[in-house]
């Protein structure tokens, strides 16, 4: 059984992203008129920046909802017209809807902001298509690359920094948090011309960087079709640093993992062939630690994860935005629990995987009672979204069916402990490491 992941959740700074989310505010436009009969709404939908319509009536400001965005004071209409719709561009495409205006020229209270608009997932071919693959990169095996990460880093990263020296890094050895490896696999028959996906794979507890390079390997690799451009991402030594207790128990908002994801994304992109629109990132253990917390803060890159026996830190970066996804986890998984964990574990800066799904469903959209953890289920853990069976041929997975068609969510409860990835049914195992790319290769096209 591997060991948990006990990294700190790294307070923030900024590397080559957003730090936080930035509210933008619809400004309204006034036109000075005797009060009259109820106004029709004015509705803001994700877009660019733009004014809103006159409205029938006074309004009072809005609360700012997920999408960021505030509903402003209205001025008094004229009898009976309507506001004009505005548009706003939300975080990450998320967009809510204005208030309703008062009956009779009177004040009318302006409506929350909602979550979930569309996403800002770039899209085309990627620079390196056209370009011949380097010598040693093979589809038969995995190939060691190097990275040296751009950016400003906190001195607490670097050498002599206290979690560069929490993550007992060899004395001598050639990786840092600004130099780390990563390994590449190439597709079978790999064209240069045609744009494939990529998959991101990260393993768990247990090895280091310098062991990585001598021998690279793909993580926790979903796609066994040899249908992708499969990397591995590596940790420094013993575990991804994406959060978690560390040195001193100081719990950190920023994470250096956010960063060197990206980054590699960046650089398989400019050197081989793929869909922008077509990136995914699995991991088990410590990499499904890794698949939740970089799958947040790189959302904008990321169409959609597959994390198994992982989960979310309370302290970590803002998320970029919604995302299509499909978790596994183990029902007796004392390592990484679903949960819920009360009091909040503060090794693993969590309650529990469960919160992680919650946190997911709410960031996309999905339509439930509450995002609270239903403690009262305690067979299949299922939460409170309306749900349903999924794909027959993987009953422990449920479907949650509130959620928009482009940002579906996938919860697969399993009967077993970490890092558990099938289950026998029967008489007949099934493979739910298959599930996920099963779930990644059914997404609508974006």
């Amino acid at each position: 059984m591997a060991k948990p992941h006990r990294f700190l959740a790294l307070a923030p700074f900024c590397w080559l992203i957003a730090c936080s989310d930035i509210a933008n505010v619809d400004t309204a436009n006034s036109n000075p008129a005797a009060a009259g009969t109820a106004g029709a709404t004015g509705v803001t939908t994700a877009g660019s920046s733009g004014a809103t319509g006159a409205s029938g009536s006074t309004g009072t400001s809005g609360t700012v909802g997920a999408g960021g965005i505030v509903g402003s004071a209205g001025s008094t209409g004229t009898a009976g017209t309507t506001g004009t719709g505005g548009t706003a561009t939300g975080t990450a495409g998320m967009a809510g809807t204005s208030g309703s205006t008062g009956t009779g020229g009177a004040i009318g209270t302006a409506g929350s902001t909602g979550t979930a608009g569309g996403g800002n997932l770039p899209s085309g071919k990627s620079a390196g298509c056209g370009k011949p693959p380097g010598a040693t990169d093979t589809d038969q095996k995995f190939t060691l690359k190097e990275i040296h990460l751009t950016g400003t880093f906190d001195p607490i990263y670097l050498a002599g920094g206290a979690i560069y020296k929490d993550n007992q890094l060899p004395r001598g050895g050639k990786y840092d948090f600004q130099f780390r490896p990563y390994s590449v696999k190439l597709p079978k028959g790999y064209d240069p011309t045609k744009a494939y996906a990529i998959t991101l794979g990260g393993g768990g507890c247990g090895g280091s960087a310098e062991g990585f390079a001598s021998g690279p390997n793909g993580g926790y690799q979903p796609d066994n079709s040899g249908a992708t451009i499969q990397v591995g991402l590596s940790y420094l030594a013993g575990c991804f640093a994406d959060g978690g207790r560390s040195f001193a128990d100081a719990m950190r908002t920023d994470t250096p993992e956010a960063p060197y994801v990206r980054q590699v994304i960046a650089e398989v992109q400019a050197n081989y062939c793929n869909d922008k629109s077509l990136v995914f990132e699995s991991g088990t253990s410590s990499g499904g630690w890794e698949t939740y917390t970089t799958g947040c803060a790189d959302a904008d890159v990321i169409r959609a994860i597959g994390p198994v026996s992982g989960g979310l830190r309370l302290h970590r970066p803002a998320c970029t935005g919604p995302q299509p996804s499909i978790m596994v986890e183990g029902l007796q998984d004392t390592a990484n629990p679903i949960g819920p964990i009360v009091p909040v574990d503060g090794n693993l800066d969590s309650p529990g995987s469960a919160a992680a799904r919650d946190e997911i469903l709410k960031r996309n959209g999905c339509v439930a009672s509450d995002f609270v953890f239903d403690y009262s289920d305690t067979t299949k853990k299922l939460g409170n979204a309306p749900h349903d069976v999924w794909d027959p041929a993987y009953p422990s997975c449920v479907k949650y069916t509130g959620c928009p068609a482009a940002y579906p969510v996938v919860w697969c409860a399993l009967p077993c402990g970490h890092q558990c990835d099938n289950e026998t049914v029967n008489g007949v195992k099934i493979d739910y490491k298959a599930g996920i790319w099963k779930f990644w290769s059914s997404l609508p096209a974006r």
